[in-house]
């Protein structure tokens, strides 16, 4: 009899299934609207072009199922489309209180980590934060001239929230008070409720801070490292879902659908990541 009992599977809409019902065809989803606008979400779900029956087909195809219905399980994954590491915390606490000690697993899937972040001139958690560092980053580097930067809005937003900050000073610091905080809760939780722990690796192009935990927090980089599932593919291995599509062009809806423009994790991904979840459990 397996071990495993209830898993908790928490991270944005790479883990939820974004774009799954596209595999479905069932004659309820518009291809044609698709293939002349693009597959882009909210958009889609606003329009109400999602129905009741795409949504389980994406959950009965998602990873997190399969990976389920493999230990005679049951998943626990957030309702809604998207995540960031606080809702993931909410979404673990809120599956505790509900299952209790019928649960034995959480698996976390790491995204765009400053999702958390507010701009002093902004009302909602991540607008503009990736935005603004990046177009910083490009003054540092001289991509963009000293009189384009200053005569822009981004250099007083990054004056306002950030002072005299650089890019790598800002970027450390957000990374260490999102990603290391939320690791070290994460060690908390699942030891005062006696969890295992499995991680996914970003699909966001900072994976490489990932690999360099310790320099941040070395108790963190060993439960990070200890736990982390890496994707074997063509006799290879792979840290992180970002370095395994950027070196692999087929495993995002795109492949497969060249008029969605969508990069979330197509069928065969989903496929991929639960086959090496459950080679972890097994372990």
């Amino acid at each position: 009899m397996s071990n495993v009992r209830g898993i908790i599977f928490a991270g944005c809409s790479f883990t939820w299934g974004e774009g799954l019902e596209l595999y479905s065809n069932y004659p309820s989803i518009p291809y044609e609207y698709y293939i002349q606008n693009g597959y882009h979400w909210p958009h889609v779900n606003e329009m109400g072009f999602v129905k009741k029956s795409h949504l389980e087909y994406i959950k009965a195809n998602r990873f997190s199922r399969i990976v389920a219905n493999r230990f005679d399980t049951f998943d626990c994954v957030q309702d809604a489309n998207g995540g960031s590491l606080g809702q993931m915390k909410e979404h673990i606490l809120k599956s505790i209180k509900l299952y209790g000690n019928d649960l034995s697993h959480i698996i976390i899937q790491f995204t765009e980590h400053l999702r958390d972040c507010t701009l002093k001139d902004s009302k909602h958690p991540g607008d503009g934060v990736r935005e603004l560092l990046d177009n910083r980053i490009e003054y540092e580097r001289g991509i963009i001239t000293i009189d384009e930067y200053e005569s822009s809005s981004y250099s007083k937003r990054w004056k306002d929230n950030f002072g005299e900050m650089s890019s790598l000073e800002v970027d450390d610091f957000l990374f260490k008070s999102n990603v290391i905080t939320f690791l070290n809760w994460v060690m908390d939780i699942s030891k005062s409720n006696n969890l295992v722990v499995k991680f996914i690796g970003t699909w966001t192009n900072d994976s490489y801070r990932y690999d360099t935990l310790d320099k941040y927090d070395i108790i963190v980089s060993n439960f990070y490292n200890k736990n982390l599932i890496k994707f074997k593919f063509n006799k290879k291995y792979y840290r992180s879902i970002f370095e395994l599509t950027s070196s692999n062009k087929s495993f995002r809806l795109v492949d497969d659908f060249e008029w969605s423009n969508n990069e979330h994790p197509n069928i065969k991904l989903h496929n991929l990541i639960s086959n090496n979840i459950i080679k972890q459990i097994d372990k």
